[in-house]
């Protein structure tokens, strides 16, 4: 039996729904494909940002790091310098005049015995001898 055989058995409206299908099948899974393929190119472009805002972000949160560590290596610099007097004081009112820098800290010998602090401090033991390391994030794919 033939398609004209058994399509001649329909219908009008079931032949005008087959012949439609047939033609509009192909063109609805071509546009379906075109559209995922935007899809993924979006969803790229928007991974693109997002690993170039943390990277912004990890240097911003490096560079506040760096500074109030800098601010301190200075205030406590030119506290111990001048001999006589209180060294914590003019340490706090060096740093009190800058912005945005952290006001709680605690001056050490070379040995690491406290002189004295200001504000909370934990008993971190960081040696500042030498550049602080790198901040390094991993952006997840």
């Amino acid at each position: 039996m033939s398609f004209a055989e058994r399509s001649a058995g329909l219908p009008t409206a079931a032949k005008l729904l087959l012949i439609l299908t047939a033609f509009l099948l192909p063109i609805g899974i071509a546009l379906t494909l075109v559209g995922s393929r935007g899809i993924v190119d979006a969803n790229a472009a928007l991974q693109g940002r997002t690993e170039g805002q943390a990277r912004a972000a990890a240097v911003s949160i490096e560079s506040l790091i760096a500074r109030n560590a800098l601010a301190l290596r200075v205030a406590a610099n030119g506290a111990l310098a001048q001999r006589g007097g209180d060294a914590c004081e003019r340490a706090r009112s060096s740093l009190s005049i800058a912005p945005a820098v952290v006001n709680s800290f605690e001056l050490e010998t070379p040995e690491g015995t406290p002189v004295c602090s200001n504000g909370r401090v934990g008993a971190s033991r960081i040696s500042m001898r030498r550049s602080p390391p790198m901040l390094s994030l991993p952006v997840p794919r």
